[in-house]
């Protein structure tokens, strides 16, 4: 064999080797790696906890959505009767004291009316309209508790026959938010804490931490329409809710 063909039968050797003299260097390189920390939380040992918080604060802001809903057999008939309605409510809210930057229009509809089907109807039978029905929501938003009681009354005397929502709310949840995410985060490390010690492993580091946004929770009560001549209806305000949730994962160790 010439000097030729050696070098050649060589080097196809060499190449021929190459994969199982990279890999021997590769598996080194990972397993330092791997001792080195680089492990994802879920290939560390570890523990996850939760802790929530709750508060109740007095409420210091109220939301009311009142309505008028008016029926004629014209559409152009319940619009002019619903809102000259509307206009003596919003008048007399006015006169008191509702000032206009606390109230807006919340929703207006006008929507078909439809005979219903008798029990015994011919099986060609199909509903007419009988007439349309206009709807009008008016939103309040104030901070002044101690009228909502005199706004109610006014307003159902002037036209209001719909009162779809009266709930009590804190108007700077963030006055609050700094305790509810203390306690929270105070809950979780102690849950963690409770649990390594129960389980005999210790708390190494903290791997992970998110913060789970919770709204200020209104406090709604329900109301129903009761004739007081003379009588301003009592309303009291309830409390608010504020929370915080915190998700923590610590590394653990024996």
């Amino acid at each position: 064999m010439s000097p030729i063909e050696n070098r050649s039968l060589h080097a196809l050797r060499l190449l021929a080797l190459f994969p199982v003299l990279l890999s021997s260097l590769l598996l080194p390189i990972e397993l330092m790696a791997r001792k080195g920390g680089n492990l994802s939380v879920e290939e560390l040992p570890h523990l996850s906890v939760v802790g929530n918080s709750l508060l109740h604060r007095p409420a210091d802001q109220v939301l009311i959505t009142l309505g008028v809903i008016s029926e004629a057999p014209t559409a152009a008939e319940a619009l002019k009767e619903n809102n000259e309605k509307m206009r003596a409510v919003i008048d007399a809210l006015s006169e008191v004291r509702l000032a206009k930057g606390e109230y807006e229009s919340d929703q207006f509809v006008i929507r078909p009316l439809y005979t219903e089907q008798p029990k015994h109807s011919d099986p060609d039978w199909q509903p007419t309209i009988r007439g349309y029905q206009v709807s009008n929501r008016l939103l309040i938003k104030t901070s002044q508790i101690d009228q909502v009681g005199v706004w109610l009354d006014v307003a159902v005397k002037r036209g209001i026959n719909n009162i779809d929502d009266l709930s009590f709310t804190i108007q700077e949840p963030r006055v609050y938010r700094k305790e509810a995410l203390q306690m929270a985060a105070s809950y979780a490390k102690a849950d963690a804490e409770q649990l390594a010690a129960a389980m005999g492993v210790k708390l190494k580091k903290v791997l992970t931490l998110s913060l789970d946004d919770q709204r200020p929770i209104r406090y709604q009560r329900n109301f129903a329409m009761m004739s007081s001549p003379g009588d301003t209806t009592p309303i009291v305000a309830g409390m608010a809710e504020v929370g915080a949730s915190v998700s923590v994962t610590y590394e653990i160790e024996e």
